[in-house]
C-alpha cells in the first residue's frame, strides 16, 4: 500500500524519507547505508522502511477494470437509457 506518515513504533515522521531512500536502494546502495543517509536511525523506523512493500500500482490496475465493468454493466442497462442525451 501507500508508506505510512508515522512509524507505528516510535510515532516518527517516516513517509518524507521514503522517495529519497528509494531513489538510494535504484543507485544500489546498501540497505544500511541508505538508511543511513536519510536519517532512519531507529530500528524500529529502519524496519518500517525495509519491510514496506508499495503495492498502490497493482491495486490502480484493478480498480481500472472495476471501473470499466461498472460503466459497461450501466451503459447496457435499460436505466442508463433515461440518461442518454438525444
Amino acid at each position: 500500500m501507500i508508506i505510512p506518515i508515522r512509524c507505528f513504533s516510535c510515532g516518527k515522521v517516516i513517509a518524507d524519507i521514503w522517495e529519497r531512500y528509494m531513489k538510494l536502494l535504484e543507485e544500489d546502495v546498501p540497505d544500511g547505508e541508505a538508511m543511513d543517509r536519510v536519517g532512519a536511525k531507529r530500528y524500529c523506523c529502519r524496519r518500517m522502511l525495509m519491510t514496506h512493500v508499495d503495492l498502490i500500482e497493482k491495486l490502480l490496475q484493478y480498480a481500472k477494470q472495476s471501473l470499466l465493468k461498472q460503466y459497461h454493466n450501466f451503459s447496457t442497462c435499460a436505466l442508463a437509457d433515461s440518461f442518454r442525451v438525444r
